[in-house]
């Protein structure tokens, strides 16, 4: 007969039977806790988390606690490894965690997903489950995976949230980016389309757009639009007329980096490195005719 070996307990699991021998035979006061983020908790609340977030870490069923042969000794090893894994390292393997909810619920890459359903059933059950302050630890731990890996918006429904992670989302809505640089909504869809903002949209099946923009990008606009110049300032600038601002703007030498044939606002405006030189001899009213004109603009 061959020899059977019993399999290899992982570190995670190691972990656990350590933490737990700790619990009942010692004090943790004079032992190193391997799960330092755990130390606030009681023996029941413990096992509870390692249950809990064993069982949903093995089943995508709409209610994963009520697991199926449970008393099977490679269902049972399961969730003692996964439920362990994920405070081991922490937050890193609760991070980890977490990324294997949003894969298994294929809404990493949805643009008109809802932060509920890239979650699943562990975003409503994760809330109902540990809302004592004791958790306190957990609940930092998930809104720092939403702030660092969800592009969608956060809107004010989302109470369970803080207001911190609320507002300071790195994604706000295009409604909330047109008021910030004072355009249209459209006007925000075509800078994302044109590179200017970094975002998202997506047409519902009623048709409307929705979407989120990058804060950052909004803000480094917004910057970027205070030296943005007028048809009237940028004549200011290189000293001309306006005849001649139109004739430079027909043959190209004057070229807007905004107005209505290029990102359909209605005044254009201009960039100081996108007007000709100043001192050009072909912008001054006295320019010869053997003088090089701008693009022959004059």
């Amino acid at each position: 007969m061959s020899e059977q070996h019993a399999p290899v307990a992982s570190q995670a699991t190691i972990a656990l039977a350590e933490e737990l021998e700790n619990r009942l035979l010692h004090s943790l006061e004079n032992v190193e806790p391997r799960f330092p983020a755990l130390a606030q908790l009681g023996m029941e609340e413990v096992l509870n988390l390692f249950f809990f977030l064993g069982a949903y870490a093995v089943s995508a069923a709409p209610k994963p606690l009520k697991v199926p042969r449970l008393a099977e000794l490679a269902m049972s090893r399961a969730i003692a490894e996964n439920g362990a894994a994920a405070p081991l390292d922490w937050p890193h393997g609760f991070s980890s965690f977490l990324d294997g909810i949003v894969d298994r619920n294929r809404q990493v890459d949805a643009p008109d997903a809802r932060l509920q359903q890239r979650y699943g059933y562990f975003y409503r059950a994760f809330q109902l489950e540990f809302n004592n302050p004791a958790y306190q630890f957990l609940y930092e731990a998930f809104e720092a995976h939403v702030r660092s890996t969800w592009k969608g918006q956060l809107a004010r429904r989302h109470r369970n949230l803080s207001s911190e992670t609320r507002t300071s989302h790195d994604w706000i809505p295009l409604l909330q980016a047109a008021k910030v640089l004072g355009v249209s909504n459209k006007t925000i869809q075509r800078y994302i389309e044109q590179g200017r903002l970094v975002g998202q949209t997506y047409r519902t099946e009623a048709g409307r757009i929705f979407g989120s923009v990058s804060r950052a990008s909004v803000a480094d606009l917004a910057e970027t639009r205070k030296h943005w110049l007028t048809l009237k300032a940028a004549r200011a600038y290189l000293g001309i007329s306006r005849k001649v601002a139109e004739s430079l703007l027909r043959k190209g030498s004057m070229t807007p980096i905004s107005g209505p044939s290029v990102d359909g606002t209605t005044v254009w405006m201009f960039g100081v490195r996108t007007l000709p030189d100043p001192r050009d001899s072909c912008l001054q009213p006295n320019a010869t005719a053997d003088e090089k004109p701008c693009d022959g603009a004059l």
